[in-house]
């Protein structure tokens, strides 16, 4: 998957997963890609629903 992501030329700093599910797999790409990684944590509202997904660890400046 990498390797397409690079022969494409497209460039990422900042790889974003769900914490839960796909966090390894994010990580391998971020760290081919040489690019940083977060993860994101599910907010589950009433009835177990999720409503968004939120990231806690101070990346505001980067969006």
């Amino acid at each position: 998957m990498v390797e397409v992501v690079q022969i494409q030329g497209f460039r990422s700093d900042l790889i974003c997963a769900p914490a839960i599910g796909s966090s390894i797999c994010a990580q391998y790409v971020a760290l081919a890609l040489k690019a940083r990684c977060v993860f994101a944590e599910r907010l589950v509202g009433e009835g177990g629903k999720t409503e968004k997904f939120e990231i806690k660890q101070g990346y505001d400046e980067l969006f």
